[in-house]
C-alpha cells in the first residue's frame, strides 16, 4: 500500500516534532539534573554530598582536580555572572542555575515528596544567634517547617538545652526533634529524624 504526498508528509512532519520534543526533554532534564563540583579534601563538599546521599537525592559529583571539569565548571560559573575570587566550594548546578555554595534546602527542595514529613511533629531549636543557627533557622524557614526558636543567651533557654545535652561541651545549634537530640545537626539530619520509622 502506497501513501499519498500529504499522509507522507504528515508523518515526516509528526517524526521531526517528536525529535524535537525528545531533545528539548533531554536539555531540560540535563539542566534539570544536580552536578556538585568540589574536591576529596573539601570538608563542606562532602558535607553536601553526604546530605544528597542520605536523602536518596541523585546527582553526579564532579572533581575539579580534573581540568576538564574544572573548566566547565568556570564556564557554567563565568555564565552565571561569578568572578574568581568569589566562589567556595561546592558548586553546584541544580535547577537550571549555577551557584558557589548555595543553601542545601534550596537544593533538596523539590525533592522532598509532599508525604515526606509527619502530620504530628515538634521542633525545639536551641541556639545563640550566629551564622551556623541561622544558617539551620533559614533551611527549616525554607522548607516550610514549624519550629520554635529558643536563643540560648537567655539563661533560661540555656539550662533547658542543657537538660537534653547533659555534659559540659555542646557545639549548638541543638535540635530537639521527636524524641531525638541533634547537635550541630545539618538540615539532612533534622529531615532524618522527622521521617517516620
Amino acid at each position: 500500500m502506497r501513501l499519498s504526498p500529504h499522509i507522507a508528509k504528515f508523518f515526516f512532519v509528526m517524526a521531526n516534532l517528536a525529535v524535537i520534543i525528545i531533545g528539548s526533554n533531554l536539555a531540560m532534564a540535563e539542566e534539570n539534573k544536580i552536578i556538585v563540583y568540589g574536591t576529596d579534601s573539601c570538608p563542606i563538599t562532602k558535607r553536601y554530598t553526604q546530605a544528597l546521599d542520605e536523602l536518596h537525592v541523585p546527582y553526579e559529583y564532579k572533581i575539579i582536580t580534573d581540568s576538564k571539569n574544572q573548566d566547565e565548571m568556570w564556564l557554567k560559573l563565568t555564565n552565571a555572572g561569578y568572578s574568581r575570587q568569589s566562589v567556595d566550594l561546592p558548586v553546584l548546578q541544580y535547577q537550571g542555575e549555577v551557584a558557589s555554595r548555595p543553601t542545601l534546602s534550596h537544593v533538596i527542595q523539590p525533592y522532598l515528596s509532599p508525604d515526606f514529613l509527619p502530620q504530628q511533629y515538634k521542633i525545639v531549636v536551641y541556639g545563640p544567634n550566629s551564622g551556623r543557627t541561622a544558617a539551620l533557622l533559614k533551611d527549616l524557614t525554607v522548607l516550610k517547617i514549624n519550629f520554635e526558636y529558643k536563643d540560648i543567651s537567655q539563661p533560661k533557654e540555656n539550662a533547658e538545652m542543657f537538660k537534653f545535652v547533659p555534659g559540659k561541651s555542646v557545639y549548638p545549634p541543638v535540635v530537639v526533634v521527636n524524641k531525638k537530640v541533634l547537635t550541630n545537626p545539618m538540615i539532612t539530619s533534622v529531615l532524618l529524624a522527622l521521617k517516620p520509622q
